[in-house]
């Protein structure tokens, strides 16, 4: 059976460092009093084509039932999750609130974290309340959440917004103890007469209405119409800024743009700065002294360009731009892209590139180090971590991915002391203990690595690689039924785990449950249809209950997936001798011979195959390989003296009995053989003495003593030839037939 289990580092492994966003960086972000927030600080910024005065748009607010709880919530301290669909209004929701709050809380500081620089706390001590918008981009870039609020006092307020579906369920998994403590509020749409309302209020468009807010302010037939309009350099911009964003480069330097729409896109702009400004105003970008950005993620679909895999020209350009305006950031965000696309050589290369400009950027060297370890030039990933820790040694990320390198570098006690400093620096790091504790397996040290995985699901119940780990290693202890338990609970977690339902599978089989696996097989190959491991199985559980056109079907797909999959050549081959279709079985044992020819065990069988089939020459010539690839390859003599004897090569046959007798003194039917091979020689002496030695060895065997009595009647002894045939009817029950037989031969004596 084909076991499957996660790799090294199942959840933050080397390899999913490529975005320097997955590393816990440093956060900056707004810290401000409560008293003096504004729409900007929760990017709720009134749109330019909206011609209300800042004040005026902040009081044109659709009023909720919602917001009083979360008002309610506030105030008896409680954080608070808004949820909601796109465009439902989260953001604006926690500014309104807190706006209409902010007299009430003057003690209260707001601090918004976001991923570029160190973050401090408030200059005087304060109550916190901390915004994180889109919780679940959080997630993505495992913020430690936990962590972060260790530098706040323990009753600060935390208010996250996160769509509904799939980003709340991602930000689950990251966040599962902490989103217990939150209040969730779930935001309803709003009515239609609440939206004409709005509308008029706003002087925006009700057409594209569907329920959300925000399908109303961001005016998109507007920006639609809008973009139409512009100038051909304008458009040039908005191309360049979303060539940024794809690169994951959202906060792009002004300047960084000009040089792209200009260089990328053969655009000559004669006033720049004229250009960017009336782009500005018409509310398709907004800017903040040298940064941009798009001013909501929803145009950047409306902007006539996108880039792919095969684009690299302009991604080589923009590299020269940034490496000429010197934007360490920028490349280092490339490197990101071009790891996504598997360019690990050209993500190295950025790396470089902003190694030089600055080397002192901690997430050039991680992401350069990422593209080595996909590479699998992990001294080379190791010398990177290693400097990234140099810089700065307290996160506890980077400790992990080293130890990853180090584990996949087979050097495990260096990988062990790099778990042990990650978990020293971050106790509550779950994928530390996951990864050490794929250490301690490998080391053999079973029961530390079972603590390992336990403590790893414990703090994380979302992460079911923990649990996928325990199991192989209760196996290892063959404690079958926790590991059974233990893939139970991960597809009960995970429905679609098809690994899980796989290796479950594979415990079905050892406890003798066929049917069970089978289903359990044909589970995972539904969720993945390419799952070789599984097709491969169930087609080995198919053979078990001897259905072998089942198991054949099964074994046949695992080889259209997958070519070079030698044991389903060989299995198929098995399951073919089954239902004698014995030119199909060598073919297929042939196949696996090509892809692995030095498998004695392919051999062997293919030589046995030849052997019924009364090829001698071909089988033994199986066995002569055999041989040479093992010479204590005992079923091979034996193999190939069965051949020689059938062929008449007696004294062969002879020698390779003998070897056999070498390994094994005590072989009866080895001793057997052999005398049956010296009366065919004439050697009966030699005949009756092996089969002597046979009848000693097992003496209720009437084939041994038949054979005693016919050597002894050739060579005329008719008293030992009567004995041993009278010692055969005594075991006449064990083979009537030879009995009637011995009964003629004892007449004929007479």
């Amino acid at each position: 059976m084909a076991w499957c289990t996660p790799y090294i580092g199942s959840v933050i492994s080397i390899f999913l460092a490529f975005k320097d966003k997955f590393f816990p960086r440093p956060f900056d972000g707004i810290i401000k009093p409560i008293c003096d927030i504004d729409p900007d600080d929760f990017d709720v910024k009134k749109p330019p084509f909206i011609k209300l005065s800042d004040i005026d748009y902040i009081n044109t607010f659709i009023s909720r039932p919602e917001g009083k709880e979360i008002r309610d919530a506030i105030e008896n301290h409680q954080s608070v999750l808004i949820m909601g669909k796109v465009a439902q209004g989260k953001s604006r929701e926690a500014f309104q609130v807190l706006y209409e709050m902010r007299n009430r809380l003057v003690d209260y500081s707001l601090v918004r974290p976001n991923v570029k620089r160190d973050i401090k706390k408030p200059s005087k001590e304060s109550e916190v309340i901390i915004f994180l918008d889109d919780l679940n981009k959080y997630a993505e870039e495992k913020f430690e959440l936990a962590n972060f609020l260790r530098h706040f006092k323990e009753n600060v307020i935390v208010i996250a917004t996160c769509r509904s579906g799939d980003e709340y369920h991602k930000a689950c998994e990251q966040y599962i103890k902490e989103i217990e403590l939150f209040k969730k509020i779930q935001l309803k749409d709003i009515d239609y007469k609440e939206a004409v309302n709005f509308a008029e209020k706003t002087n925006c468009n009700i057409k594209n209405f569907d329920g959300t807010p925000g399908s109303i302010i961001l005016g998109v037939d507007r920006i639609k119409e809008t973009i139409n309009r512009l100038s051909v350099e304008q458009k040039a911009i908005l191309r360049a800024m979303k060539l940024l964003a794809s690169v994951d480069n959202y906060f792009p330097r002004i300047k960084v743009v000009e040089e792209v729409s200009v260089g990328i896109f053969k655009v000559t702009i004669l006033n720049f700065n004229n250009e960017f400004c009336r782009l500005a105003e018409t509310g398709l970008i907004t800017k903040n002294k040298t940064i941009c950005r798009i001013w909501h993620d929803k145009y950047l679909d409306m902007i006539d360009f996108s880039i792919s895999n095969g684009d690299k020209e302009y991604l080589e350009r923009l590299q020269k731009i940034l490496f000429k305006l010197k934007d360490y950031q920028g490349l280092t965000s490339l490197s990101v892209w071009y790891g996504k696309v598997g360019y690990f050589d050209d993500a190295i290369t950025a790396c470089n590139y902003a190694i030089k400009l600055n080397n002192r950027y901690i997430f050039a060297y991680s992401n350069r180090a990422t593209a080595y370890s996909a590479k699998k030039i992990f001294a080379k990933a190791i010398v990177d971590y290693t400097k990234a820790i140099e810089i700065n040694p307290k996160i506890a990320e980077l400790y992990s991915n080293r130890g990853t390198a180090f584990h996949l570098n087979c050097d495990l006690d260096r990988a062990l002391d790099d778990y042990n400093e990650a978990i020293r620096l971050n106790p509550g790091f779950s994928v530390a203990y996951n990864n050490r504790g794929n250490v301690y397996s490998d080391m053999g040290k079973i029961d530390l690595a079972i603590n390992d995985f336990s403590k790893a699901w414990e703090l994380n119940p979302k992460d079911t690689s923990a649990l996928r780990n325990r199991a192989l290693d209760y196996l290892k202890k063959n404690e079958l039924d926790k590991a059974f338990d233990d893939y139970t609970t991960v597809i009960k977690h995970n429905p679609k785990d098809a690994v899980a339902y796989n290796n479950r599978a594979n415990i079905f089989m050892d406890k003798g449950k066929i049917d069970r696996a089978i289903e359990d097989y044909t589970n995972a190959i539904e969720i993945n249809p390419k799952f070789v491991e599984a097709l491969y199985n169930r087609g080995h559980a198919y053979v078990k209950k001897d259905d072998f056109h089942n198991g054949i079907k099964d074994y046949t797909k695992v080889i259209e997936i997958n070519p070079s999959y030698k044991k389903a050549y060989y299995k198929r081959g098995y399951a073919y001798v089954k239902i004698f279709e014995l030119d199909k079985a060598i073919y297929d044992f042939t196949k696996a011979l090509e892809l692995s020819p030095h498998d004695i065990d392919v051999l062997n069988d293919r030589g046995v195959l030849y052997y019924n089939l009364r090829e001698f020459d071909k089988a033994i010539a199986d066995y002569n390989k055999v041989i040479e690839y093992n010479s204590a390859h005992t079923s091979a003599f034996y193999n190939r003296g069965l051949a020689y004897s059938d062929k008449g090569e007696l004294n062969k046959a002879i020698a390779d009995y003998t070897k056999v007798l070498e390994f094994n003194p005590n072989d009866a039917e080895i001793f057997f053989l052999r005398g049956i091979v010296y009366a065919k020689n004439g050697e009966f002496d030699k005949a009756i003495e092996d089969y002597i030695k046979a009848n000693q060895i097992n003496p209720k065997n009437i084939l041994i003593m038949a054979n005693l009595g016919r050597v002894f009647h050739v060579k005329g002894d008719k008293n030992k030839t009567k004995y041993w045939y009278e010692e055969v009817l005594k075991h006449k029950d064990q083979l009537p037939d030879k009995g009637e037989q011995i009964i003629k031969w004892l007449k004929e004596l007479e």
